[in-house]
């Protein structure tokens, strides 16, 4: 069970579609006015954190995952993630975290960063050099590299700075 509200509720599926008709053409087309009853809809929601983005075999990025993305992240099998936020994440998370027995670590973001909700705040040339430290260790993967918000700042800082190291030009990196 997924823990999404709802989810054995529903037993069957109505779909309007249209039915498929074939031309003399050897065209197909597609009829109106049918139903088609899905009659064993997925048990399992599957739904990727917001903005996740896999960066390279066994390593992802992604905003905060929330308790819909659980499953989607227990098929990851993921053995450590990198939280890159001043603030702790959500409960609901760490517990997620404690269950699936996967190591969390958090960079060294400055807790005094600053209270305007800028993503900037607190990234830091340790946090990232942390960061950086953890993820090219591979007895971290399968990772995933996530902060409190969309992944966009942060997460993109820190793999802008991966890419730079492994050689990648500026104008490939910045459309991280």
């Amino acid at each position: 069970m997924s823990g999404i509200e709802g989810e054995n509720s529903i037993s069957q599926a109505q779909i309007q579609v249209e039915p498929i008709s074939n031309h003399s053409n050897g065209v197909k087309s597609i009829d109106q006015g049918s139903n088609i009853t899905i009659k064993n809809p997925p048990s399992l929601r599957i739904v990727p954190p917001l903005n996740f983005c896999p960066v390279e075999r066994h390593l992802y990025r992604s905003g905060q995952p929330s308790k819909i993305n659980f499953e989607f992240l227990k098929e990851l099998h993921l053995k450590a993630i990198v939280w890159l936020a001043s603030e702790d994440p959500s409960d609901e998370f760490i517990e997620f975290v404690q269950s699936e027995n996967i190591n969390i670590y958090f960079a060294a973001i400055n807790p005094d960063g600053g209270g305007d909700n800028n993503p900037w705040d607190g990234l830091n040339e340790n946090s990232i050099i942390q960061a950086l430290n953890i993820i090219v260790n591979k007895n971290n993967y399968p990772l995933l590299v996530c902060d409190n918000g969309m992944g966009r700042h942060r997460t993109g800082t820190v793999f802008g700075c991966l890419r730079r190291l492994q050689g990648w030009n500026l104008a490939r990196w910045v459309s991280l």
